[in-house]
């Protein structure tokens, strides 16, 4: 005889049975006994929790406020080297150690207690300038201060930011402008580093297009006086065969005039002869 106890994926059974080790299984159902038995249930469900840390001093006694949103659950899993998840009877343990039995606000309480604390802490060892440009880093400090007080509880922080850090005195808020005038400073710088860069960039592309194109010109110029000096040199060819052809022709000509003389001549002598034997006769 007893009852079977179902349960969801976000909450774990501890079954306690005689003097017997408890059972953990997280999920699932399982039964119990009425006799020498019970089953209670642990929440292994994720808690968001608003941690204020007001009038707080830093390691220069500047008073701030502090508000900073912390998530954590109980460890259910855990992975071991080989990024295998492993049920974590431990933490479950530990867990149910310190809340079966007490209300959901007592877990939220302690966790928020023991963070506050360590908040605090960390605050004193930094000043607002190193608060103000570096939260980052004083978030991981205070998670890594607080990672063991909360595994000692059975828990884990899943996630911790710091959301704001005021003060009543306006510190914050001038430091915060002084800080956006550096940037928008540093901006302009950037800008005009890379303005002047790219200017001086264009102007290197500029001058080598100038350089290539006068390149380009003088060969074109270097090819015309090629072609010049060539077309002179046929052109002095063509010359050479029209002066030597117009020479032959006037040779051939003086010699044709030279023969129709000498013939006229001969014809003149025969004619003289001639003449004179009539005369004899």
């Amino acid at each position: 005889m007893g009852n079977t106890v179902v349960s969801p994926p976000s909450h774990a059974l501890i079954i306690t049975k005689g003097h017997h080790a408890p059972k953990i299984q997280i999920g699932g159902r399982v039964f119990v006994p009425w006799l020498l038995s019970r089953c209670d249930k642990l929440s292994l469900e994720l808690r968001t929790i608003i941690i204020d840390s007001t009038s707080s001093a830093t390691a220069k006694g500047v008073m701030i406020d502090v508000q900073g949103v912390v998530q954590v659950k109980v460890s259910g899993y855990s992975e071991d080297d080989n990024h295998i998840l492993q049920q974590d009877d431990n933490a479950i343990r530990l867990a149910a150690q310190h809340f079966i039995g007490t209300s959901d606000d007592a877990l939220i309480s302690a966790v928020t207690a023991t963070m506050e604390g360590h908040q605090r802490a960390i605050l004193g060892t930094l000043t607002v300038e190193e608060l103000s440009s570096d939260r980052k880093a004083f978030s991981e400090q205070v998670r890594k201060l607080a990672d063991d007080d909360m595994r000692s509880m059975g828990l884990a922080i899943v996630s911790y930011t710091i959301t704001s850090i005021t003060d009543s005195k306006g510190y914050m808020q001038s430091l915060g402008v002084a800080q956006a005038a550096q940037v928008a400073r540093t901006a302009e710088e950037s800008k005009a580093f890379h303005g002047a860069e790219t200017t001086v960039r264009a102007q290197q592309e500029h001058l080598k297009e100038t350089v290539a194109r006068n390149q380009a010109a003088m060969k074109q110029a270097e090819l015309e006086v090629e072609l010049a000096l060539v077309q002179a040199a046929n052109m002095v060819k063509v010359n050479e065969a029209e002066v030597r052809a117009a020479v032959a022709q006037e040779l051939e000509q003086a010699m044709l005039r030279q023969k129709v003389v000498a013939a006229q001549a001969e014809q003149q002598r025969l004619q003289a002869e001639f003449d004179v034997k009539v005369q004899r006769h």
